[in-house]
Order: structure tokens, then sequence, then C-alpha cells
């Protein structure tokens, strides 16, 4: 990851990465959110991971090619 990110935004990723591999975040994560959060922002982050994963997947088995403007993820 960045080193340019804060530890919120890090905190994201993560929980992002671990909704898409095993479809559920800690229940530390989940209060560590809580505390920032209101109820439907919780709701939108798993919603959110969902959508980039299902376009994604779209965009793999339609072989639709990144722009070449793409950086992908080099700050990672």
């Amino acid at each position: 990851m960045s080193p340019h990110w804060t530890d919120h935004e890090r905190a994201l990723v993560q929980a992002t990465e671990v909704l898409i591999d095993v479809a559920i975040v800690s229940d530390a994560t989940r209060d560590a959110f809580a505390q920032r959060y209101d109820h439907a922002q919780l709701i939108e982050l798993p919603l959110l991971a969902g959508q980039f994963s299902t376009v994604g997947y779209f965009q793999n088995a339609l072989r639709i090619p990144l722009s070449p403007a793409n950086q992908r993820l080099h700050s990672r």
C-alpha cells in the first residue's frame, strides 16, 4: 500500500480485500468503522466492494482492456 495513504484509507482497502476473499469482516474492523460511519455508510462498504468485484469479473470475462492511462495499483 502507498505510504501516502492514511491509516483509515489502509483499513478501508484491507477491509475490502477481506470482504472479497472471505465475504466478512471481523467484529473489530466493523466496530472501528462504526465509530466513524453511520448505519447507512456501514451498509455501503460491502456493497461497494461487491460492485468493484462484479465489474472486475465482467471486465476480465469479456477481456475488456484497461485504458492506457490506467496506472493500475502501482501505488500499492
